[in-house]
């Protein structure tokens, strides 16, 4: 009967360190699994965190970006505002004070303009406005002060070959020839043409007090039907020959002056002649 008690409790403490056994190693893994739970929620937290910076970062990185769009702006408007009153200013300081009012004598004609470039050439002072050269010269003979157009200043001519003497005849004679090659049609030439001997004829006759004849060199065309045909060879009278040519002077010979140009160097080598004439290139 004893044995029997002792087995029964020997099995009893059996069990009984089985089940504590068993219950140890189930509260064990019950803490294993709550631990992972807590490092898988805590990983999931901070998942969710770095989730949640990221969308701030990037509405960060667009209020900067939208800052610095909006700096550049009023940077622009700013440098406008300051390009608009600059040119107010210029207007009104500036653009004013080189302008000019005065009456042309060659050209009969109010002058009113803006003096785009000006140099002084022997106490001259040369004002360039609306594409032409003004000088004022006075004329012992008249009297008078002119404020005289020209398409090129001294600067522009001074290397133009004038050479050659002119006689009595040309000089004392108050009537003078201004003859050039007549040509067929209405050409490029004949443009340039015609504005040097424009060019010559105002001047010599506004300025230098000259009459001035219009002929023509030869007669094959009708326009010099009813024109004096008039060369340096064929009169005695003071002649001024214009010749279109490739090279660029100015020639004296006796009672004829020859005046030799291509295009627009024809017009400077005419106002060589006249700076010469004026007194401002006397060389």
């Amino acid at each position: 009967m004893e044995k029997e008690q002792s087995d029964s409790k020997e099995e009893f403490v059996s069990i009984g360190n089985t089940d504590i056994v068993s219950n140890s190693e189930e509260k064990q893994e019950n803490i294993e699994t709550n631990r992972q739970k807590d490092k898988d929620n805590q990983q999931e937290t901070n998942n969710q965190e770095k989730t949640e910076e990221k969308p701030d970062t990037e509405t960060n990185n667009k209020k900067q970006s939208s800052d610095k769009s909006s700096k550049n702006v009023v940077f622009s408007l700013i440098i406008i505002v300051i390009l608009i009153l600059g040119l107010v200013y210029y207007n009104q300081f500036f653009v004013a004070s080189k302008l000019e009012d005065f009456d042309s004598a060659i050209t009969g004609r109010n002058i009113k303009g803006v003096v785009e470039d000006s140099y002084v050439f022997k106490n001259i002072e040369f004002k360039y406005i609306e594409s032409l050269w003004y000088f004022t010269l006075h004329n012992d003979r008249t009297g008078r002060d002119y404020n005289i157009p020209l398409h090129f200043g001294p600067r522009e001519v001074i290397d133009v070959p004038l050479e050659g003497k002119l006689n009595d005849a040309f000089i004392n004679d108050d009537q003078v020839y201004i003859t050039f090659e007549p040509m067929d049609g209405f050409t490029e030439r004949l443009t340039y043409v015609t504005l040097a001997s424009a060019e010559l004829s105002l001047n010599l006759k506004q300025a230098i007090n000259r009459d001035i004849v219009s002929a023509c060199a030869e007669n094959f065309t009708v326009s010099c039907k009813d024109r004096p045909i008039i060369t340096c060879d064929n009169t005695d009278k003071a002649v001024i020959f214009i010749k279109y040519d490739n090279q660029t002077k100015v020639e004296l010979k006796d009672n004829c002056v020859i005046v030799s140009g291509k295009e627009k160097e024809l017009t400077k080598a005419v106002d060589r002649l006249l700076l010469y004439w004026y007194g401002i290139l006397d060389y």
